[in-house]
């Protein structure tokens, strides 16, 4: 299965005008990375990251108003970009091995 079943959409949105505004407006309000601001440092911000996976929601309404809402947006350096998107993966990787000991755990004990 692909990681994003609406693949093509989402690749529109992000090449689309609307995004490209959405990023510099939310870059010019917040031109300092979140999380390093968090840990008192102060480093410039160069991708803006979706806290809610977009294409986590069930709808093409619910993915485009995540896709586009200032509220859903946060301003990163490309350093912390990859943890939030490592730290994403490692929760995926251990929900995945959790699933596969609970269905070996029933192959083998039957309930």
């Amino acid at each position: 299965m692909a990681r994003y079943p609406t693949d093509i959409t989402y690749k529109k949105w992000l090449r689309s005008s609307r995004w490209r505004a959405l990023r510099l407006r939310k870059l010019t309000e917040q031109p300092w990375c979140e999380d390093c601001m968090k840990a008192h440092r102060r480093v410039e911000a160069t991708e803006v990251h979706h806290k809610k996976e977009v294409l986590g929601f069930a709808t093409c309404r619910e993915k485009e108003l995540m896709m586009f809402s200032m509220a859903n947006l946060a301003s990163l350096c490309h350093e912390c970009h990859l943890k939030r998107h490592d730290r994403k993966e490692q929760g995926k990787n251990q929900a995945e091995r959790a699933e596969n000991r609970r269905r070996a755990f029933k192959e083998k004990y039957g309930s």
